[in-house]
């Protein structure tokens, strides 16, 4: 059964006891063989045939495992794992036969190359190669000193003068002055109050369109606003047989508004009421003429734009339903009768200016 001994362990126990049982003259040349590694699966990292023919031909010092025909020993080695390590079988035939094992521990094969390599170069009966070292290198002869023809003077070693030290200038401390940072400006809304102007259109107040003014007062709150306008309407012609028939509108109004983006900038749905006298004369003749009460409700969509500081425009869509519409009918001294203008809805399209006041 071959004998089984850790690497390093091997190793030594050839190395001491070569000399004693070995056979051949020391002085004899060594034998020349062929090897052959041959490596299970899992023991790949450890080198081939090339790779240790390579390093124990280094150890060696001479080519004898690259004898071919005149080899004297073949070697035959088997490297596996083994618990976690690694095994080498080494089988030999020719002028020396037998079988040896080498085993390591190791996680690599390191350990056990070197082992096998050098159990090799044992078995083949080669010692390894060595060449002296190169001794120390000797100083070299310079000969003796030459006097100094210029000796350094000797060093001051007085300690220098410690430094005066100034007196310090007394400062007054002056408060510290914060520095000055703007407050950041707020989109803050309009102010709860505002004045309008506008010119209008009207259509069907009177008895033919006829252009107005407008003058209003304005409360904002959160999402709506109250307005109290005054309307006017001065003059409206109507071509008549003898004289023109002239027709003015005086109204007052107060409507509320729903605003679901901004003041400034938006649209607004109003409704509200309108309530005035019309009236009626021929021109030239004061005791021809008629007044009567008009009353409407009315209802309104607005955009609004704020163009710079407290100044806006609007624009404002009216259409109102008469309630009461008072009697304008005129009997002409000459003759002939004009009856009293009356439609079923009127129409008013208002463009103005709009000023914020700061409370």
């Amino acid at each position: 059964m071959p004998r089984r001994a850790p690497s390093s362990f091997f190793v030594f126990l050839f190395v001491v006891a070569l000399p004693v049982f070995h056979t051949r003259p020391a002085a004899a040349d060594p034998l020349r063989g062929t090897l052959e590694i041959r490596r299970a699966a899992g023991a790949e990292d450890c080198p081939d045939t090339a790779a240790m023919v390579q390093r124990v031909e280094e150890l060696a010092g001479a080519k004898i495992l690259s004898a071919g025909k005149a080899a004297e020993v073949t070697l035959v080695v088997d490297i596996a794992r083994s618990n976690g390590g690694y095994k080498a079988t080494i089988k030999l035939s020719g002028a020396r036969d037998g079988e040896r094992e080498i085993d390591d521990a190791g996680p690599k094969c390191t350990a056990l190359s070197e082992g096998l390599a050098v159990t090799i170069l044992i078995l083949l009966d080669a010692a390894p190669s060595t060449s002296p070292e190169p001794g120390p290198t000797p100083p070299p002869d310079v000969g003796p000193t030459p006097p100094d023809i210029n000796p350094t003077p000797p060093t001051d070693t007085t300690p220098p003068p410690a430094p005066r030290r100034r007196r310090r200038a007394a400062y007054w401390l002056l408060p510290a002055v914060e520095p000055y940072r703007p407050e950041p400006r707020v989109n803050e809304p309009p102010p709860p109050f505002a004045i309008a102007a506008a010119a209008l259109y009207d259509f069907g107040t009177l008895d033919d369109a006829t252009g107005g003014l407008s003058l209003a007062f304005d409360a904002y709150f959160r999402w709506v606003s109250i307005e109290a306008a005054v309307t006017m309407l001065p003059h409206d012609e109507k071509p008549s047989t003898s004289r023109p028939l002239l027709y003015d509108y005086y109204a007052g109004s107060i409507r509320g508004c729903f605003q679901p983006l901004s003041r400034a900038l938006g649209f607004a749905l109003c409704s509200g009421w309108a309530a005035g006298v019309r009236r009626a004369n021929l021109e030239g003749v004061e005791d021809v003429s008629a007044t009567g009460a008009h009353v409407a409700a009315t209802f309104e969509l607005e955009l609004t734009g704020k163009l710079s500081g407290p100044f806006g425009v609007f624009t404002t869509v009216r259409a109102g339903v008469p309630l009461l519409q008072g009697d304008l009918s005129i009997d002409f001294p000459s003759g002939g009768h004009a009856s009293s203008p009356e439609s079923a809805a009127t129409f008013q399209l208002a463009v103005g200016g709009r000023f914020w006041i700061q409370p």
